[in-house]
């Protein structure tokens, strides 16, 4: 709450001290069960859409396709994914939990939800449903951003850090 004498601070501050703290405790969550904070973001959003295929899951997740493919053959070496050339096209794949390790992968969700909770606490359904459209429009106007910012032959500056960490 804003007081007279400590003005509020800006959303792009505030977005970025939540993302850097968000980070730091998915990862100590999932340290335990030698996951990291985008190897459990995988794993729940193919537990979520139940079967995907990586060019979906990049854009659902918003990390770039390398990024994905690299995370998800990790995840399939570790017996957790299990990676099918998709019937009907060639050059796509179908990702889908490894249901052998059902087990390990509830236990997974089971901490992801009680992230979760734990996260959104004290938000009624209400402010979650506003702050998601309000999310969803700052990561518009990133991706808009960062599509201007683009340089013939390249998906990003020389240098430049990738947005998504």
């Amino acid at each position: 709450m804003p007081t007279p004498n400590k003005p509020q601070k800006t959303a792009s501050l505030l977005i970025m001290a939540a993302k850097r703290r968000i980070r730091h405790m998915v990862a100590a969550r999932f340290r335990e069960a030698k996951l990291t904070d985008q190897q459990a973001l995988i794993l729940e959003s193919v537990r979520e859409a139940g079967s995907i295929c990586l060019t979906e899951l990049a854009s659902h997740i918003r990390l770039d396709h390398p990024t994905v493919s690299r995370l998800i053959h990790g995840l399939e070496q570790q017996g957790l994914l299990v990676i099918t050339p998709d019937p009907e096209q060639r050059r796509k794949v179908i990702i889908r939990l490894d249901e052998r390790q059902r087990p390990y992968l509830d236990e997974i969700h089971e901490l992801a939800l009680d992230y979760r909770a734990k996260l959104e606490a004290g938000l009624s359904e209400e402010e979650k449903r506003i702050f998601r459209i309000c999310l969803g429009k700052v990561l518009d106007n990133l991706d808009r951003m960062e599509a201007e910012a683009q340089v013939p032959g390249g998906s990003r500056g020389q240098g430049d850090p990738d947005p998504e960490g």
